[in-house]
Protein backbone atom coordinates (compact mmCIF):
# COMPACT_ATOMS: atom_id res chain seq x y z
CA UNK A 1 0.00 0.00 0.00
CA UNK A 2 2.40 2.21 0.67
CA UNK A 3 4.11 2.22 -2.61
CA UNK A 4 1.65 2.63 -4.43
CA UNK A 5 0.64 6.23 -2.60
CA UNK A 6 4.28 6.95 -3.30
CA UNK A 7 4.34 5.64 -7.06
CA UNK A 8 0.66 7.95 -7.74
CA UNK A 9 2.29 11.62 -6.69
CA UNK A 10 5.79 10.54 -8.89
CA UNK A 11 3.35 9.78 -12.29
CA UNK A 12 1.23 12.78 -11.70
CA UNK A 13 3.98 14.85 -11.62
CA UNK A 14 5.90 12.85 -14.45
CA UNK A 15 2.77 13.44 -16.41
CA UNK A 16 2.31 17.10 -15.89
CA UNK A 17 6.13 17.72 -16.99
CA UNK A 18 5.56 15.85 -20.42
CA UNK A 19 2.47 18.13 -20.41
CA UNK A 20 4.62 21.21 -20.22
CA UNK A 21 6.57 19.81 -22.69
CA UNK A 22 4.02 19.27 -24.89
CA UNK A 23 2.62 22.73 -24.21
CA UNK A 24 6.17 24.27 -24.64
CA UNK A 25 6.61 22.12 -28.15
CA UNK A 26 3.40 23.69 -29.40
CA UNK A 27 4.64 27.35 -28.84
CA UNK A 28 7.82 26.83 -30.41
CA UNK A 29 5.76 25.72 -33.59
CA UNK A 30 4.99 29.12 -35.20
CA UNK A 31 3.29 29.67 -38.88
CA UNK A 32 6.01 30.90 -41.50
CA UNK A 33 4.98 34.52 -42.36
CA UNK A 34 5.96 34.25 -46.18
CA UNK A 35 5.84 31.36 -48.61
CA UNK A 36 9.39 31.41 -49.47
CA UNK A 37 10.45 30.77 -45.91
CA UNK A 38 8.53 28.26 -45.72
CA UNK A 39 9.13 26.48 -48.82
CA UNK A 40 12.80 26.47 -48.44
CA UNK A 41 12.62 25.26 -44.90
CA UNK A 42 10.46 22.51 -45.84
CA UNK A 43 12.56 20.88 -48.88
CA UNK A 44 16.10 21.50 -45.94
CA UNK A 45 13.97 19.35 -43.96
CA UNK A 46 12.88 16.63 -45.89
CA UNK A 47 16.45 16.74 -47.59
CA UNK A 48 17.96 15.86 -44.07
CA UNK A 49 16.31 12.83 -43.38
CA UNK A 50 13.86 11.74 -45.91
CA UNK A 51 12.55 8.53 -44.18
CA UNK A 52 11.51 10.64 -41.25
CA UNK A 53 9.45 13.44 -42.60
CA UNK A 54 5.72 13.54 -42.92
CA UNK A 55 3.38 16.19 -44.29
CA UNK A 56 0.04 16.52 -43.54
CA UNK A 57 -2.36 19.36 -45.56
CA UNK A 58 -5.98 20.36 -43.61
CA UNK A 59 -8.40 22.28 -44.72
CA UNK A 60 -11.03 24.25 -42.39
CA UNK A 61 -14.01 25.05 -44.55
CA UNK A 62 -15.64 27.36 -41.89
CA UNK A 63 -12.15 29.97 -41.68
CA UNK A 64 -11.37 29.23 -45.48
CA UNK A 65 -8.43 28.19 -44.63
CA UNK A 66 -5.46 25.82 -45.67
CA UNK A 67 -2.87 24.38 -43.75
CA UNK A 68 0.77 22.75 -44.46
CA UNK A 69 2.62 21.14 -42.01
CA UNK A 70 6.09 19.34 -42.32
CA UNK A 71 7.65 17.64 -39.55
CA UNK A 72 9.78 15.21 -38.71
CA UNK A 73 8.82 15.18 -34.97
CA UNK A 74 11.62 17.42 -34.03
CA UNK A 75 11.31 20.00 -35.77
CA UNK A 76 7.65 21.51 -37.24
CA UNK A 77 7.10 23.80 -39.76
CA UNK A 78 3.80 25.60 -40.74
CA UNK A 79 2.06 27.80 -43.16
CA UNK A 80 -1.88 28.58 -43.40
CA UNK A 81 -3.01 30.85 -46.05
CA UNK A 82 -6.57 31.69 -47.35
CA UNK A 83 -5.51 32.98 -50.74
CA UNK A 84 -5.82 31.52 -53.93
CA UNK A 85 -2.55 31.74 -55.48
CA UNK A 86 -0.75 30.25 -51.93
CA UNK A 87 -3.12 27.31 -52.48
CA UNK A 88 -1.51 26.60 -56.02
CA UNK A 89 2.09 26.94 -54.17
CA UNK A 90 1.34 24.36 -51.48
CA UNK A 91 -0.08 22.06 -54.16
CA UNK A 92 3.34 22.05 -56.09
CA UNK A 93 5.11 21.54 -53.50
CA UNK A 94 3.33 18.95 -51.68
CA UNK A 95 3.85 17.08 -55.42
CA UNK A 96 7.63 17.73 -55.67
CA UNK A 97 7.91 16.04 -52.20
CA UNK A 98 5.28 13.37 -52.47
CA UNK A 99 7.47 12.45 -55.88
CA UNK A 100 10.74 12.45 -53.98
CA UNK A 101 9.04 10.14 -51.81
CA UNK A 102 8.08 7.98 -53.84
CA UNK A 103 11.80 7.95 -56.19
CA UNK A 104 14.24 5.78 -55.83
CA UNK A 105 16.88 8.11 -57.14
CA UNK A 106 19.47 10.04 -54.40
CA UNK A 107 17.63 12.66 -52.78
CA UNK A 108 20.76 14.97 -52.58
CA UNK A 109 20.27 17.89 -55.27
CA UNK A 110 16.87 16.79 -56.55
CA UNK A 111 14.64 19.94 -55.38
CA UNK A 112 15.32 22.87 -57.05
CA UNK A 113 13.50 25.75 -55.81
CA UNK A 114 11.10 27.20 -58.63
Amino acid sequence: MCCSEDSEPFRLIQTNSLTEKYLSFVKTMPYFQTWEEFARAAEKLYLTDPMKVRVVLKYRHCDGNLCIKVTDNAVCLQYKTDQAQDVKKIEKLHGKLMRLMVSKETHSGAMETD
